[in-house]
């Protein structure tokens, strides 16, 4: 499929990436929708490309019995979504390379979504070859084992009815993009929005918008549903940590050797889990996060 070209020019969008602002569809001009691409100055920015696939139901079936943790992260955002894939070493939740909590707890869901990134892999290599070769270049760091299937992709988040404020990714490799898949009905608003292109793309059924979420602010708008509405988006990506991940058994080893020195630092030093320097910082953030989230959240009612 040949995509429409929409040429787009990138403007500076006043917006703080310290103080999140939500999405508003007056935030750009233009609103479109697959199929399309996105070009600014001869450079691929986006893309919205429909999908068909035999196996969509399955999908969907797959994220309804889902349960999602809300949660809100360090930078604020409030999160409904479940993590698939693989997940790299934090220290503080958790000290090893593994596959994320969902494929224990949901072992059927989770494998459906994370096959599906082998449908997805082909598309993007089609439409953003340049990309997709850095990308594949970038992931050889990465073990097999810590890969969904012989993609590309390390890892994903089904995100359930989110309305996110602008913001950039982090954690990815870089120069690689996302892929995100959208299961949408009976919704209207909803639109991703990318303000320093003036311009939102609206999430169809079944479409894969591709994009460089850590390069190109972005947002979800708001939106409403009929009584039996829905708006799921799955999205695949690669994080750049997990090329620090030993083979599975060694990063059992590894793990155990980590929790005996923190029992050990706990045994003989009282104060070890107050003084210690990174759970501080760690909570200290997550504190602002939640005020900067509830701060939002205020300004958001009040307009309305």
């Amino acid at each position: 499929m040949e995509l429409p070209k929409i040429e787009v020019v990138w403007r500076n969008f006043p917006v703080s990436k310290a103080d999140k602002q939500y999405a508003r569809p007056e935030d750009v001009s233009r609103i479109v929708e697959a199929p399309c691409v996105l070009e600014c100055d001869g450079r691929r920015i986006a893309a919205a490309i429909p999908m068909e696939s035999p196996n969509f139901t399955a999908i969907l079936r797959a994220v309804k019995v889902i349960d999602y943790i809300s949660t809100h992260r360090g930078s604020g955002i409030q999160s409904t979504s479940r993590i698939f894939g693989f997940k790299p070493r934090d220290q503080i939740r958790s000290p090893f390379c593994s596959y994320a909590d969902l494929h224990a707890r949901q072992p059927k869901p989770a494998e459906i979504v994370a096959n599906f990134a082998a449908e997805i892999e082909p598309i993007y290599r089609k439409h953003f070859g340049a990309e997709y070769k850095h990308h594949a270049e970038s992931v050889v760091e990465v073990r097999a084992d810590y890969r969904m299937g012989s993609s590309v992709f390390t890892s994903g988040i089904v995100n359930y009815d989110n309305l996110l404020p602008y913001h950039y990714d982090r954690g990815n490799f870089d120069g690689v993009l996302s892929c995100m898949v959208c299961l949408v009905d009976q919704m209207k608003g909803g639109e991703l929005l990318m303000p320093e292109y003036d311009i939102g793309l609206r999430p169809t059924n079944h479409a894969l918008i591709i994009f460089d979420g850590q390069a190109v602010l972005h947002g979800v708008a708001p939106f409403r549903f009929a009584p039996n509405g829905y708006r799921y988006t799955l999205v695949y990506y690669s994080l750049k940590a997990m090329w620090k991940c030993l083979p599975p058994d060694e990063e059992l080893k590894h793990a155990r050797t980590y929790r005996r020195e923190q029992l050990k630092k706990r045994a003989t030093d009282e104060n070890y889990k107050n003084e210690s320097e990174s759970r501080l910082r760690f909570t200290a953030k997550r504190r602002q996060g939640i005020q900067r989230l509830r701060n939002a959240d205020t300004s958001l009612s009040d307009d309305e």
